[in-house]
């Protein structure tokens, strides 16, 4: 039974061999390499597009939420709903 199984995976390897086997033979050739050769390979994050994140902490705003306060602030010029003062100025005074 054993002896089967292991018929079986030789097989399996010889239509389908292992990684470590479909390289073998490529890193036995790295052995000829030389230090130059070695160092002038690029590493393989140099080659990645990564996004540098916004550190400061500021953001564009998107143009939607723009249109959308230019809408407001005029549709309350033309209704007559603007008021002179802020939304923290009090018409009682005091604050």
């Amino acid at each position: 039974r054993e002896q089967k199984m292991r018929e079986e995976i030789t097989k399996l390897r010889e239509k389908r061999p292992t990684i470590q086997q479909q390289f073998q033979d490529l890193k036995h050739q790295l052995s000829s390499v030389s230090r130059e050769e070695w160092e002038a390979i690029p590493e393989a994050q140099e080659h990645l597009k990564i996004k540098k994140k916004n550190k400061s902490g500021e953001s564009a705003v998107p143009d939607a939420l723009l249109r959308g306060a230019m809408m407001q602030q005029q549709h309350s010029r033309s209704s007559g709903t603007a008021s002179p003062m802020s939304g923290m100025a009090s018409p009682m005074g005091g604050a």
